[in-house]
């Protein structure tokens, strides 16, 4: 998980470097991140909601070929801003996930919710 880590800071030096972070001292620039992470799931929304012309769509998916490229790019979109802020503010993300993995393998099918 250190790869998770090191590769968390490199987005983030990046995106720091494209001026991403110019703001970092304002109080409301965790939220703004949240914000436009949340806003990348809801693209992957809108991309699995439309409707794409250019193949059959999968059985499993329901998204055609260049659908599931777009969808895919936003699940991309997704995991960089989330590492951006994890890299920035040099969060131990890869251990993090590792522990929540582990402790979700002793949580019952589903958590014990219905879905």
């Amino acid at each position: 998980m250190n790869a998770l880590n090191g590769l968390a800071v490199d987005i983030a030096q990046e995106n720091e470097a494209k001026g991403f972070w110019e703001d970092s001292d304002n109080e409301l620039i965790i939220p703004t991140k949240l914000a436009l992470i949340h806003d990348e799931v809801s693209e992957a929304l809108q991309v699995h909601r439309d409707r794409f012309g250019d193949s059959p769509e999968d059985s499993i998916t329901t998204m055609t070929d260049d659908q599931g490229a777009e969808f895919t790019e936003e699940l991309a979109d997704i995991i960089i801003r989330t590492l951006d802020l994890a890299g920035y503010y040099d969060l131990p993300i890869g251990e993090v996930i590792e522990a929540k993995l582990e402790k979700n393998r002793q949580r019952p099918p589903k958590h014990g919710k219905r879905y």
